[in-house]
């Protein structure tokens, strides 16, 4: 079971709870090159660490040093950072639809909070194996080590099928975080008179019993079905 979150704070910030404007630079490799996305954040820094955030935090005033593996929430419990690459996954998913995929976006995310990969579904042009997570395990594969890949996480807009989740299992890829579930993918494709998937809706835990996996979260289940009535099938 992974630590929850260690801190190293020094500088006038040690004993008391302040809150610091930080720099993040999250950096996406995709094989094409670097993007760098600048974010702002709040950081509280109280006495004996930080709330558990896993960003590179650069502070411009202070000097914090944040080392915060994840840890496992539970389904009603995530932390902001979490939520933001979910928030980013399910933006990924409209992308999809937008250009006649089906909804569905993921993101390969390193131990220390980098965005190593993301893509969304593309399967509009014929090929159904061209899933956001099977490609995930594909680059991971390619591009990572072995304990690269173990302490990886993979966000993503619906939990992983049959597929994805054998292929992720394969690669030894980490945890994965999904915001909704294939039993609510099977009740929205019932309730939209969608065609059924055409392959038996294995759960991730029937393809990796012990598979490491948080979801589904509900704040973005609407969004979500949304998405599934509009892009139809």
């Amino acid at each position: 079971m992974r630590n929850t979150s260690t801190a190293m704070v020094t500088g006038s910030a040690a004993n008391r709870a302040i809150p610091l404007e930080v720099s993040v630079q999250m950096q996406r490799r995709n094989g094409l090159g670097t993007d760098r996305f600048p974010r702002t954040h709040g950081l509280y820094v109280f006495e004996g660490g930080t709330r558990p955030y896993v960003y590179r935090y650069f502070p411009a005033h202070q000097n914090v040093r944040t080392t915060c593996p994840l840890d496992r929430p539970g389904t009603d419990a995530m932390h902001d950072h979490e939520l933001n690459f979910l928030r980013r996954c399910v933006d990924l998913a409209e992308q999809a639809v937008e250009a006649g995929d089906q909804p569905f976006g993921s993101l390969l995310v390193s131990e220390h909070a980098e965005i190593l990969f993301e893509d969304r579904n593309r399967t509009g042009g014929g090929d159904s194996t061209r899933h956001p997570e099977f490609a995930i395990a594909r680059w991971a594969a390619r591009n990572l080590s072995a304990e690269e890949r173990r302490a990886a996480t993979v966000y993503t807009s619906g939990e992983h099928c049959a597929m994805c989740a054998a292929a992720h299992g394969l690669v030894g890829l980490g945890r994965i975080v999904f915001a909704t579930s294939t039993e609510q993918l099977l009740e929205w494709k019932r309730e939209l008179g969608h065609e059924p998937l055409g392959i038996r809706p294995l759960r991730i835990r029937e393809v990796l019993p012990e598979a490491d996996m948080s979801g589904p979260f509900l704040q973005f289940a609407d969004e979500v079905r949304a998405m599934h009535a509009k892009a139809g099938k």
